[in-house]
């Protein structure tokens, strides 16, 4: 076999494998971000939450808490 040949087939098998490598590496990044961001939003709600009701504990009163 042609020397040239066989480095372009070598450079293209490596262009074809580099772009699936690329594609399952970006499906398992975008799936535990869609995970991550609904995550967020609700700790975002309850860190607002936390800030509105003055950074305390909620609770029935002093009487329960040291």
């Amino acid at each position: 076999m042609n020397p040239n040949l066989r480095n372009l087939l070598v450079f293209l098998a490596t262009i074809v494998v580099g772009i699936f490598a690329i594609k399952i590496v970006l499906g398992f990044v975008v799936g535990i971000l869609s995970m991550l961001v609904p995550v967020a939003i609700v700790a975002g709600v309850v860190y607002c939450g936390y800030l509105v009701f003055g950074r305390k504990a909620l609770g029935p009163g002093r009487r329960y808490l040291p």
